[in-house]
């Protein structure tokens, strides 16, 4: 994955999500997603500050368990009686130290900040993202993935994401949401082709959550779509240029 797919993925993230360079004891913030910015401080100026500043550490755990992971470079989960604990898991440097770390922060929010965090990373993310019924009903798009496959928000939300897909990957994707839906996995991902408005076709990564209740039944799929359409063209003319490279040295040996 590129620095710029990592980007666009960390800001859509409903969790509240912080990079840290392991500067003991400061740990500056290096990167907040929109969930962070929204819920911890309601303002865009988070970066750059320490991570203290914007989240109180009077029990010092939450230092003891940054310097954990900067020392042992494996992923450390602060104790549950913390207000506002936190798992930690190192990024590796050039030279296997912990260049960052990633601070992803549980905090109480009730359900009103809670859905806002989410609604503002899901309307803003530059990547397509989608919800959708544990059955594959889309429930709701953001603009990302309705420019992606050329129909208004409306029309994509008037059923289930079968019209849009094509024909020989329907099977395929009524497998993946059994998959989520009957917890033989929580998320995972998928590529298929999507019929685009004009009639196009778009190849796609579609990497899916099952969202539960608080009893575990599947409420709802959060889906990030990535348009791999290029890609998927680049691998072809590569296929193609290796055959005919193929076919022309065994004309060669023949004809030697």
């Amino acid at each position: 994955m590129s620095e710029c797919d990592f980007l666009t993925i960390f800001d859509a993230l409903p969790d509240l999500c912080l990079v840290l360079r392991p500067n003991d004891p400061i740990y500056t913030i290096a990167a907040a997603n929109s969930a962070a910015r929204l819920a911890l401080t309601r303002e865009v100026a988070i970066v750059g500050r320490s991570v203290f500043e914007v989240i109180p550490d009077d029990s010092g755990e939450r230092l003891a368990s940054l310097r954990r992971v900067a020392t042992t470079k494996a992923t450390d989960c602060m104790p549950v009686r913390c207000s506002r604990s936190a798992v930690s898991s190192p990024a590796p440097g050039g030279k296997g130290e912990a260049g960052f770390i990633i601070h992803r922060v549980a905090v109480s929010l009730n359900g009103d900040t809670a859905e806002a965090s989410f609604s503002l990373a899901f309307a803003q993310a530059p990547i397509g993202m989608a919800l959708l019924t544990p059955e594959g009903r889309i429930i709701e798009v953001n603009q990302a993935f309705s420019n992606m496959l050329g129909y208004s928000a409306a029309e994509l939300t008037s059923g289930d994401s079968l019209p849009f897909t094509h024909p020989d990957d329907a099977g395929p994707t009524r497998n993946f949401f059994a998959l989520l839906r009957e917890g033989r996995a929580s998320r995972g991902r998928i590529e298929k082709r999507y019929i685009r408005k004009d009639g196009e076709l778009v190849w796609a990564s579609a990497s899916a959550t099952m969202r539960r209740d608080e009893h575990g039944r599947p409420t709802q799929v959060v889906a990030i779509v990535e348009d791999i359409t290029a890609r998927k063209r680049a691998e072809t003319r590569y296929r193609f240029l290796a055959e005919s490279f193929r076919k022309w040295c065994g004309r060669q040996r023949r004809t030697a």
